[in-house]
């Protein structure tokens, strides 16, 4: 059987955080995927080392200096590249986003070290469901793809019954997000029970500059948070996760909002204050696979 690995990486600022990553055949992204990334960013319009989603689009570090032609041109390339791999059904696309109305409501708890401490709960709280939604859908679809698998070794008559399959999830540590996932990786099991978990094998760390598919997580987790903020602020659809989600076709998110002061003020003064199950989380798509990204139904485009 066919060994999957799941790369994934983070995105956030203080309102919304997101989680995404790949899933994906490791000998496709060993043979595969990752010649080509390498390809297109040694071919860069300037001399380049890694690809980082979001100093490419704050002309940052590496990318100081650089047009927005340039920038574009770059991100362009590497979107084709998703998009081919896509519709060959080689890589799956899985994220979510957590958005904190609360965090920027002065008024939501009643001093700086109840809203201090409570905003961190419910944050660690909300990352790690982001965590163990966008994990439970690669191993979903990890599933169904080592069944067609078996299927076809059955029919080829070459299947034999000790096959299993399992995935690898390998974190970027980079910028703090493995140690983030690690800390939430019990919630993550938690959420998953113990039959998907069995499957899921303990992360390992990648290194971005050596690790083309991290990358590729990065650029994806970049775009779920830029989809999740954007929608609450009432900007339009980055072309870039267009393209991934409507010509690509294998790219969904969650989306948890979390609830402003009103719809905290319930919970606040109810005995299950601190519960974390009991918090009033809303759940809904961001997006799903084949789009469009604002589909009816998906958060806030009702």
């Amino acid at each position: 059987m066919a060994a999957l690995t799941f790369f994934a990486d983070d995105s956030y600022d203080p309102t919304v955080s997101a989680v995404a990553g790949y899933l994906g055949e490791l000998k496709m992204w060993q043979d595969v995927f990752s010649p080509a990334w390498n390809t297109i960013i040694n071919n860069a319009p300037r001399p380049l080392t890694e690809f980082a989603a979001s100093d490419c689009q704050t002309e940052n570090n590496e990318f100081k200096g650089w047009s927005w032609d340039e920038r574009r041109e770059l991100m362009t390339a590497l979107v084709d590249l998703l998009v081919a791999l896509q519709k060959r059904g080689d890589i799956v696309g899985f994220g979510a986003a957590t958005t904190y109305s609360f965090w920027i409501d002065e008024a939501a708890l009643p001093s700086d070290r109840d809203r201090t401490d409570s905003r961190y709960k419910w944050a660690q709280h909300g990352y790690g469901i982001s965590l163990g939604m966008t994990f439970h859908d690669a191993l979903d679809l990890g599933a169904q793809a080592c069944a067609r698998a078996e299927q076809r070794a059955r029919d080829a008559g070459t299947w034999t019954p000790d096959e299993n399959w399992d995935i690898q999830p390998i974190l970027d540590e980079k910028d703090g997000f493995a140690e983030r996932a690690l800390i939430n990786f019990h919630g993550v099991r938690e959420y998953l029970g113990s039959e998907k978990s069995a499957r899921l094998k303990p992360p390992i760390l990648g290194e971005s500059v050596k690790t083309p598919p991290l990358q590729a997580a990065d650029l994806f987790a970049y775009e779920v948070f830029k989809e999740a903020w954007g929608r609450a602020k009432g900007a339009p659809v980055r072309k870039g996760l267009d393209r991934l989600v409507c010509e690509g076709g294998k790219q969904r998110a969650h989306c948890l909002a979390f609830p402003d002061y009103e719809g905290l003020r319930p919970y606040m003064k109810s005995e299950n204050y601190g519960n974390m199950k009991d918090f009033p989380l809303h759940w809904s798509w961001l997006f799903d696979f084949g789009g469009p990204v604002r589909a009816p139904g998906n958060w806030r485009c009702d």
